[in-house]
């Protein structure tokens, strides 16, 4: 009897769906993709891998337990980033940057740049037009 069980977190573990993905690979098995790497570099042990957490809520619980291990630049000073730290932005910037005149029809976070590099263009392609003009 072929195992039911999906893993929760990897997509096409469902044993059909694998059996269909190796067909239209034109493979027997998953193993045969890795033919070309040499056998001296390939790992042939049991990794130490913990079992599956399949609770969501344990998952993030125990996600969020090695997390609280690390340090942070929110309690900690980081001088590393190469002049990108955490700093103080008054909350007038943000006023000034969602203005209407620096927005586009790309609304969202994601593109909420391309406003400012359009006005940006428009500013400065008129200068120089209007240099040479003069």
């Amino acid at each position: 009897m072929v195992n039911k069980k999906v893993h929760p977190y990897i997509p096409n573990s469902v044993e059909e769906v694998k059996r269909e993905m190796l067909k239209e690979l034109g493979i027997k098995n998953s193993e045969d993709i890795f033919d070309a790497i040499p056998d001296h570099l390939r790992f042939r042990g049991k990794m130490d891998i913990p079992k599956p957490i399949l609770s969501e809520a344990r998952l993030r619980k125990h996600v969020e337990g090695i997390l609280k291990k690390n340090k942070n630049c929110k309690d900690n000073i980081s001088f590393l980033g190469g002049g990108c730290w955490q700093h103080y932005v008054p909350s007038v910037c943000d006023t000034i940057v969602s203005r209407d005149e620096f927005l586009t029809a790309y609304v969202g976070e994601a593109y909420s740049d391309h406003g400012k590099f359009q006005a940006l263009f428009e500013t400065a392609n008129t200068i120089i037009k209007k240099a040479e003009w003069t």
